[in-house]
């Protein structure tokens, strides 16, 4: 049993904590087996500078502790669908599963990096924030192998294929999709994947 947490972060991570732990509780008393949280969920903002002074390293990063914490206690796997976390000095948005241990059991940065310019109000250059990931991640679950991507990786099919390759019987798809795109394409290519690749699509 799969729940997906469905939250809007925004730039207070305690708040954005608060809610993801509700919700994680909520779905830990309905007995899911597997919970996963949207892309960004323990920051979202666009602002660059602002965001370099709040993101940390995964070992201090205080969100991350917290959901290891509640995976620990009640034995349950936890895919934070994505994070900010700092490596290097740079930002990766990338995607962590925590195992019924409270251990980290992989993690995978995003690769496709979101550049699109939608109207003169709306644009958005992911690649000017985050530096992209080079590695295709699979990783076997008590149920299958779960296929790890994020958000704009959706519209890149040969990375699904490669997935599937893998082994993959589920593909997590954690994303802070726009309104803007949401509307005219999210169904449309999840559906599309999942067909395609003759699995389950977790989004």
């Amino acid at each position: 049993k799969v729940s997906c947490i469905q939250i809007c972060s925004g730039k207070n991570i305690i708040k954005n904590l608060n809610l993801s732990k509700k919700l994680i509780l909520k779905a830990i008393k309905q007995k899911s087996d597997f919970i996963i949280t949207p892309e960004t969920s323990s920051l979202f903002g666009l602002n660059k500078s602002e965001l370099k002074k709040a993101v940390t390293i995964m070992k201090k990063d205080f969100y991350l502790i917290e959901i290891k914490k509640i995976a620990k206690q009640y034995k349950k796997w936890i895919l934070i669908g994505s994070m900010m976390i700092k490596e290097n000095n740079k930002l990766k948005n990338r995607s962590i599963l925590i195992n019924p241990k409270g251990n980290i059991h992989t993690y995978y940065d995003k690769i496709h990096m979101y550049d699109v310019v939608l109207s003169k109000q709306e644009k958005y250059f992911e690649s000017g924030t985050f530096t992209p990931g080079k590695l295709i991640k699979t990783t076997k679950l008590p149920w299958g192998i779960l296929g790890l991507s994020i958000c704009y990786d959706v519209r890149f099919p040969v990375h699904y294929r490669k997935l599937a390759k893998k082994g993959s019987l589920f593909i997590s798809v954690p994303s802070a999709f726009t309104k803007t795109t949401g509307e005219k394409h999210w169904h449309s290519l999840l559906k599309a994947r999942a067909i395609e690749n003759f699995c389950y699509i977790f989004a």
